[in-house]
């Protein structure tokens, strides 16, 4: 029997959900307690709940009942104060499907990303990604130097000892409210990428707004650029040609697809999309630093490299694209400011 919090519990009979027990699964990395339900029909429902006063369900039912209409968010069953239930979403993460050598739609995932960026604009006004490590980074405060490890600490000096990565992270931060802002999911890693039979989901949208669109793109790209230089285990690695074929096919498709929809990115929108990239990368290694107390270094080197030189990163990773738009070619020969993986040579 599954002992859940009474007021939950009441939630899920009024609605006709009740818990699969069989096949209960709480996300290791989710905030809230999620459950795997049954409806009436015995159709499999999935429900968050959120804890501890969350407001991060509560913004998400408001932001995913006005994005219904999308094919790439999740329908909802039902929604009420902390408690939200959705559709059961079939198939496999991007991050599973890279696992498991499948071969991944990368530049259907992005054509979808940018659908859902720009027609998904209009049901958020406000933008605000908690818990972001730039900013602290940034404007760092005596609070948060107090609550550093040796390891953070280390991370923290690293960064801050390169002017040119500093001034571009001040520049990536203060860009983040142009006029041109789209929806931002806010939390794009491969995990909250859903693949079944041609149609992609974006997953878990608690932090989702108005910001900067490179920010999605880029950690998306955080997680196979991670998995080439520091991998955390055998199914995990990832060779610089496919780290170079996943990235070019994912912008290949969000920069088609927006183009299609009438939307013109900035000149510096590939660049961005590299800061990004660092900034999620620089992310994950502080998470190390302050779970594992081990500072994962060919992370740091990497976000430095790409704050400093975002230009050819981008040259590096996505290629060029041909005069007058459409697909992308291959990169001219180009010297490569990316750290080598750990240890190896290029695999």
């Amino acid at each position: 029997m599954v002992e859940l919090p009474p007021t939950l519990a009441s939630w899920l009979k009024r609605h006709g959900l009740r818990v699969d027990v069989r096949a209960m699964k709480r996300h290791p990395e989710s905030r809230n307690p999620t459950l795997l339900c049954r409806d009436r029909g015995g159709q499999r429902v999935f429900v968050k709940s959120a804890v501890r006063d969350d407001p991060g369900i509560a913004h998400e039912q408001v932001v995913l009942r006005a994005l219904q209409s999308l094919a790439s968010v999740p329908k909802m069953r039902h929604a009420a104060g902390g408690t939200l239930a959705l559709e059961w979403l079939e198939g496999r993460t991007l991050w599973e499907l890279r696992r498991a050598t499948k071969p991944c739609p990368d530049e259907a995932i992005g054509a979808a990303l940018a659908r859902v960026q720009l027609e998904g604009r209009g049901a958020v006004s406000s933008f605000g990604v908690r818990g972001d490590l730039g900013e602290r980074l940034l404007w760092t405060s005596p609070a948060f130097f107090a609550s550093l490890g040796p390891a953070s600490l280390q991370l923290v000096k690293q960064v801050q000892a390169s002017g040119p990565a500093l001034q571009s992270l001040r520049e990536l931060l203060e860009g983040e409210t142009a006029d041109r802002a789209l929806l931002v999911h806010g939390d794009l890693r491969q995990a909250n990428v859903m693949v079944h039979r041609g149609r992609i989901t974006f997953v878990d949208w608690e932090l989702c707004g108005l910001g900067d669109p490179a920010r999605d793109l880029g950690m998306l790209l955080a997680d196979d650029v991670r998995a080439w230089l520091l991998p955390r285990d055998e199914e995990e690695v990832q060779s610089r040609a496919e780290l170079e074929r996943h990235a070019r096919a994912l912008m290949t498709g969000w920069e088609n697809a927006a183009a299609q929809l009438g939307f013109t990115p900035a000149d510096d929108h590939r660049s961005r999309v590299m800061r990004w990239t660092a900034e999620a990368l620089l992310r994950a290694a502080y998470t190390m630093t302050h779970h594992h107390a081990h500072l994962p270094q060919p992370l740091v080197d990497a976000g430095i490299a790409m704050l400093e030189a975002p230009a050819d990163w981008s040259l590096e990773l996505l290629g060029l694209r041909r005069p007058g738009g459409g697909r992308f070619g291959r990169a001219a020969p180009h010297p490569s400011p990316l750290p080598a993986p750990q240890g190896e040579g290029d695999r």
